[in-house]
């Protein structure tokens, strides 16, 4: 499913390219009829050539890396603080060395 502000549906990305294709009509012309860029005509024409219509469906907009993701231990402490020691953020800063467990900051 497109989001909310798309201007093309899959309904509408088949048809730029049945328009563009099969009729033999410019992008610019039928992205302009259809309210997008033209540089959005050209990449749904670019992934129609490449995928065929399986191209055309929505794909999901989560990354693919995170690089600069919190690390998992640091995560798992921050976890067992809110589990365990039952603070929120603005009491871990306190207990962030306490003994609950062995700090993944700290070598023990």
């Amino acid at each position: 499913m497109a989001h909310r502000n798309a201007r093309l549906t899959v309904y509408a990305r088949r048809l730029l390219i049945a328009r563009v294709v099969g009729e033999g009509r410019p992008v610019a012309h039928v992205v302009k009829e259809l309210g997008c860029a033209r540089a959005t005509g050209y990449q749904w024409l670019a992934r129609w050539r490449a995928e065929g219509d399986v191209g055309l469906v929505d794909r999901p907009s989560v990354a693919h890396r995170l690089p600069h993701r919190t690390p998992a231990a640091v995560e798992a402490r921050v976890f067992q603080l809110l589990i365990v020691c039952r603070l929120g953020p603005a009491g871990w800063h306190r207990c962030w060395t306490c003994p609950v467990a062995p700090s993944p900051l700290k070598p023990p």
